[in-house]
């Protein structure tokens, strides 16, 4: 569930425009690190779980808590993106892309911009080592509070009267 909310924080940036879209490619999000093969994944490969990207969480499996961005980013890596590939690191570069972007951890940003729309009070989000909000797992929701972000989209994007998440965004991230 914490993938899928991160992912609707995603996709709020964007249209707060804090994020300029999902086709950016990873360099453009970090040109401070001299790092090769994120100057072709974009956004919306690591949004589908199509980077290429091997999954460090596996090995080590505590890759994902202890790794900096440009660890994360410099990970191993299949063929390209493309390809389906169930990524628990990748997932956290999320995380890292929202605080650079938003100068907030996930947990804030939601704080702010999607959980008091759900009815969500302040609810425990583990940090990794570098202090960021887990992009892949860790949010502690109960299943009230797990299924709001369904309802959410159901509703197209509505909570009560106010809209906080596009339908364009609901269309393409519900899409193949």
């Amino acid at each position: 569930v914490t993938k899928s909310y991160v992912a609707t924080l995603i996709g709020q940036a964007i249209e707060q425009e804090l994020i300029n879209n999902q086709y950016s490619t990873l360099d453009s999000f970090f040109p401070e690190y001299d790092i090769n093969y994120p100057e072709y994944v974009q956004l919306d490969d690591l949004l589908s779980m199509s980077s290429g990207y091997f999954d460090g969480y596996s090995d080590p499996p505590e890759f994902w808590y202890l790794a900096t961005t440009e660890e994360l980013l410099g990970m191993s890596h299949l063929d390209g993106p493309g390809t389906f590939f169930y990524n628990n690191s990748a997932c956290n570069i999320h995380s890292h892309i929202l605080y650079h972007n938003t100068e907030m951890i996930p947990k804030e940003f939601a704080d702010i911009n999607l959980f008091p729309y759900l009815g969500i009070n302040d609810p425990d989000w583990l940090a990794d080592s570098n202090g960021l909000s887990n992009g892949s797992a860790s949010l502690m929701l109960n299943l009230r509070e797990m299924v709001k972000l369904g309802q959410l989209y159901l509703q197209n994007g509505y909570s009560g009267n106010n809209q906080i998440l596009s339908s364009e965004w609901i269309s393409e991230a519900t899409s193949l």
